[in-house]
């Protein structure tokens, strides 16, 4: 069977993470939607930011320009949407956080002790990039979001951000 036919068939695949093994499940369209949903949650809220400034003891702007910010602030939260672009879910799964994201939605189902995604980032703590590199991969290909090609040479480039210590 050809290595896409493989990834469209989404195996098992159980990974060891120190002495404990792990098993990932595929993911469904509810958990990707779940992905892109947390996506959109980590998006900075513009009217939010007005407010922060204008809360600062003497911020220096008279009332027509603070009227005029929080207006572009309403546009901008406006023109955001409810939904994240793939490039924006991509940048995120290619992330520290996303990895650990990932893992949490993957492995849940079998291991209940990992309810949350800081609990994932305790598990993925102390691993090498390789380490984690190698885990991503193996999420993607469960997952079904590695590439569909028939070689090794044709899986995207892998763009995995240490967390910052």
């Amino acid at each position: 069977m050809s290595d896409g036919l493989k990834n469209v068939a989404a195996p098992n695949v159980t990974i060891k993470l120190g002495e404990k093994p792990y098993r990932l499940t595929p993911l469904t369209p509810e958990t990707l939607g779940e992905i892109e949903d947390h996506v959109v949650t980590l998006r900075s809220n513009p009217i939010l930011k007005v407010k922060e400034v204008l809360a600062i003891k003497d911020h220096g702007f008279d009332a027509d320009q603070q009227k005029f910010m929080m207006e572009a602030a309403i546009r901008a939260t406006s023109d955001l949407g409810l939904s994240a672009s793939q490039d924006d879910v991509d940048n995120f799964m290619n992330s520290y956080d996303g990895i650990c994201f990932m893992l949490w939605t993957m492995v849940r189902e079998h291991q209940p002790e990992v309810d949350s995604p800081e609990k994932a980032r305790e598990i993925l703590s102390g691993l090498t990039m390789a380490d984690l590199m190698a885990i991503q991969e193996d999420m993607k290909r469960v997952s079904g979001l590695s590439a569909l090609g028939n070689s090794e040479s044709e899986a995207p480039e892998l763009k995995v951000t240490p967390p910052a210590e």
